[in-house]
């Protein structure tokens, strides 16, 4: 009974102020950056040596797809940079 009343009280209480201050966001365009850039260079590789390169050349239309994540993947984690 004490252990309900006590979850209850936590959980109806008046909130003041927020209960966890944001974290740095300074990750935020390394990361970006470096995800974007991997995307470039994903796709750049394979169309200029796809062929070449045994893992490219057996992904096929993949790489395509793998390149155009990474871009999208990046301008996702730059939506986060305050």
């Amino acid at each position: 009974m004490v252990v309900l009343a006590v979850v209850l009280f936590l959980v109806l209480r008046p909130r003041t102020g927020t209960p966890y201050a944001p974290g740095s966001r300074r990750w935020v365009p390394p990361t970006f950056i470096a995800v974007g850039l991997f995307g470039v260079a994903w796709l750049i590789v394979y169309y200029v040596a796809g062929t070449a390169v045994p893992f490219m050349s057996a992904l096929g239309n993949w790489n395509i797809l793998i390149g155009m994540a990474g871009m999208a993947a990046a301008f996702i984690i730059a939506t986060l940079w305050k």
